[in-house]
């Protein structure tokens, strides 16, 4: 049976502690949910610089590539508050304009491996 393709999608802006929440994200998706995750900027930042514009263009266009083969878009914001960055708009904005189904979740204890996570809904996101 095939597993879902998720991309999931959390701030990154260069921080070292938001790839360690990525990485928290990338294993609820996975090992609690069942889907078969890609999270680039968990991958590109080891060899595209996030501070060079170039580099940065190339890294959002490799991830948009793999985008357009997942199933789905999950966004993953710490806490309790939506905030999506420069990065996460243009891959929401990418994942409406394909019809892939979106869906949010905070992640409500950011000592935890495994959650709690809540679900906060999916399709009609608000496109601040």
């Amino acid at each position: 049976m095939k597993r879902l393709l998720v991309y999931i999608s959390s701030a990154f802006g260069g921080k070292d502690e938001n790839v360690k929440l990525a990485y928290k994200y990338m294993r609820h998706a996975s090992v609690c949910m069942g889907a078969s995750v890609y999270a680039s900027h968990v991958l590109y930042p080891a060899f595209c610089n996030d501070f060079v514009p170039e580099e940065r263009k190339l890294g959002m266009q490799m991830g948009l590539d793999f985008l357009e083969v997942c199933d789905e878009y999950w966004a993953y914001f710490p806490g309790a508050e939506q905030v999506w960055s420069k990065g996460m708009i243009e891959e929401r904005e990418y994942a409406i304009k394909h019809g892939k189904p979106i869906k949010m979740f905070f992640h409500g204890d950011s000592d935890s491996t495994s959650g709690p996570y809540f679900f906060v809904g999916s399709g009609g996101v608000d496109r601040k």
